[in-house]
């Protein structure tokens, strides 16, 4: 409640007379155990209000969404893993698996909790190379800050199309002001492959920033693979 969404939250409601309730996740739960928590206590304000479950006929509460449903449930784009098989130029070396996660993330609370909740599976405990975009109304100095604690290395790159997004090269020249190594390759397609060949054996690739380059990013590697 203390930080300004929080007040834009409390304010909103009390000028619509709107009910509002607080859920609290302590610092380390993690995103999914937040998200958990938090869809839990709307089951229970809706058997409040009346709203019956389907399956027993009583008001709706937290046992209405048990922890293997929850732990089932996904979205596209959202802590969503693929282990991509690079073949090295080597022929003496074999291929290997690159596990790449899509985060649409896109502003710095919530990429800092899609890292934390990551690097809760051991795969991902290391630092990301990072394929970052940001609409051009994003705090870039705010992720990119946060970043910089995270992140072996952010290729930056842009949005497709006419989206109004910050440019690499500035997002590059921030990264520099935090220490971070950083690369422009405007194309999002060219900057996966590039991620893919600056990742270390062993470590992961973190694409984050925007939705729009979640989505570019998925398709691609649903429909062929980095390249």
């Amino acid at each position: 409640p203390s930080t300004p969404a929080g007040r834009v939250l409390t304010e909103t409601a009390a000028a619509r007379a709107a009910d509002l309730q607080w859920v609290e996740a302590s610092a380390g739960s993690g995103l999914r155990a937040s998200n958990l928590a938090l869809a839990r206590a709307a089951l229970v304000r809706l058997g409040q209000a009346g709203v019956l479950s389907p399956v027993r006929a009583l008001p709706l509460g937290d046992t209405d969404l048990p922890q293997h449903v929850a732990v089932g449930a996904s979205l596209p784009g959202r802590l969503e893993a693929f282990d991509v098989e690079q073949i090295d130029v080597a022929p003496a070396r074999p291929a290997r698996s690159t596990r790449v996660v899509l985060d649409g993330a896109h502003v710095g609370f919530a990429v800092t909790a899609a890292i934390a909740t990551l690097r809760r599976d051991q795969a991902q405990a290391s630092d990301p190379v990072v394929l970052l975009a940001l609409a051009s109304d994003k705090d870039a100095a705010d992720i990119v800050g946060r970043l910089g604690s995270t992140a072996s290395s952010v290729v930056c790159t842009s949005l497709q199309g006419d989206r109004p997004a910050w440019d690499p090269t500035e997002l590059a020249r921030l990264c520099a002001r935090h220490g971070l190594r950083s690369e422009v390759i405007a194309d999002p397609s060219h900057g996966l492959a590039r991620c893919l060949e600056l990742v270390p054996a062993g470590s992961w690739v973190l694409v984050t920033g925007s939705l729009y380059l979640v989505g570019a990013v998925r398709r691609q590697l649903l429909l062929s693979g980095p390249g």
